[in-house]
Formats: structure tokens, sequence, C-alpha cells
């Protein structure tokens, strides 16, 4: 009976070698899925920080052509003005 045994596991040593490295390798490309992931959430985020750059940039220009021209309304749609 041992000797049944031991024929049926080097028999079957290949197909649990492949598993064994199919479960290695989906392990491996996980990872590198996390990390390819982790990169692009990096670069997103840098690329969102140079948008609120520009954003605040603009913002400040034109808080401050505001604050110089109070009354010029020039810039809005005049279909959008509320009509009292």
């Amino acid at each position: 009976m041992p000797v049944a045994i031991i024929g049926l596991v080097i028999k079957l040593l290949p197909t649990i070698l492949s598993i064994i490295e199919k479960v290695i390798a989906a392990a491996h490309d996980r990872r590198m899925i996390q990390a390819g992931q982790a990169e692009a959430i990096n670069e997103a985020n840098q690329r969102l920080s140079v948008t609120l750059a520009k954003a605040r940039v603009a913002m400040r220009e034109a808080e401050a052509a505001q604050a110089t021209h109070p009354d010029d309304d020039a810039g809005f749609d005049q279909s959008f003005k509320r009509k009292d």
C-alpha cells in the first residue's frame, strides 16, 4: 500500500508543482498590480496637486481683479443676471 501511495505522489508531482507555481505567479501578479495601482494613484495625486495650484493662482488673480474693479460685471453672462 505505501508503495502505491508513493507511486501516486510521484505521478502527481508535476501537477502539484504546476499548481504551486501558478499560485506563486498569481501572488506575484497581484503584488505587481497593487504596485501599479499605487503608482497610478501617486501620479494622479501629483496631477491633482498641479491642477489645484493653478486653480488657486487663478482664484487669487480673479479676487485681485474683483477688488480692483468691484463694479465690473463684463465677465459675467448677462442672460443670467438677476432681474429685480
